[in-house]
């Protein structure tokens, strides 16, 4: 799971994000979350330290943030389905449901992504 890569602080500001988009009040937009991919990521030394221009274009470099990228899509699509499933409504990343999201987008996720909360129906 990659959701166990994010910390528990960061997690719990996400899922805040999550329940104010639910109610209509997040500070984005509304029933919209922009969810930054950077949140997601476990921490890497050789990705998050400032380098070079040339030292990104280096397989090493390359190899870990593609590493990093993929954690943090999966915790993005775990985060989703979670909310979803607890909250007993439907969350759309980028207007897709999280796993058409995730198959469409790639194994990897490294910029950011709008997250709408959509309640039932029968809620409102």
């Amino acid at each position: 799971m990659s959701i166990l890569h994010v910390s528990t602080f960061e997690l719990t500001r996400l899922w805040g994000e999550l329940v104010e988009a639910y109610h209509g009040v997040n500070n984005y937009g509304g029933t919209v979350a922009e969810l930054y991919a950077y949140r997601l990521m476990p921490y890497s030394p050789t990705v998050h330290v400032s380098s070079s221009l040339a030292y990104q274009r280096a397989d090493t470099y390359l190899q870990a943030a593609q590493e990093v990228q993929r954690h943090a899509a999966g915790a993005l699509r775990e985060l989703c389905e979670l909310f979803a499933e607890e909250w007993e409504c439907a969350v759309m990343i980028e207007g897709k449901p999280p796993l058409v999201w995730a198959r469409e987008n790639g194994p990897y996720f490294g910029r950011r992504a709008h997250v709408e909360v959509l309640r039932n129906e029968d809620e409102v």
